[in-house]
């Protein structure tokens, strides 16, 4: 199962960066201790924690409940945060790639249950 998941990871990679990569290492992990009673949210901001001021943020399993699609949906948020101001057009335009893909994945995954 982790070695599908790292595959996944890889082959959006080279989706977005438009060309094949091969690294020298490629592992998944499941983390199955992952289960957290009350999320380290602020109001506003669901998808984990940022503060604009010293500019840090946290993500994952602390700050959403402990789902992988959830957790992946605040890592690429907390991202696309970070990213504004901080990076080139190209690279914004890859972190929509992946907002997008992962809207598409969700919504595929309501569809066929």
């Amino acid at each position: 199962m982790a070695r599908i998941g790292a595959a996944a990871v890889r082959d959006i990679f080279c989706a977005h960066a438009g060309r094949s990569v091969t690294p020298n290492y490629l592992a998944a992990h499941q983390w199955r201790n992952a289960n957290v009673e009350t999320p380290a949210t602020l109001p506003g901001q669901a998808c984990g924690l940022w503060d604009d001021e010293v500019r840090l943020g946290v993500c994952g399993d602390s700050g959403v409940a402990s789902q992988v699609d959830q957790v992946h949906h605040s890592g690429v948020a907390l991202a696309a945060r970070m990213s504004k101001g901080l990076m080139s057009p190209r690279a914004h335009r890859f972190i929509q790639g992946l907002e997008r893909d992962l809207r598409n994945t969700a919504e595929a995954q309501a569809v066929h249950g």
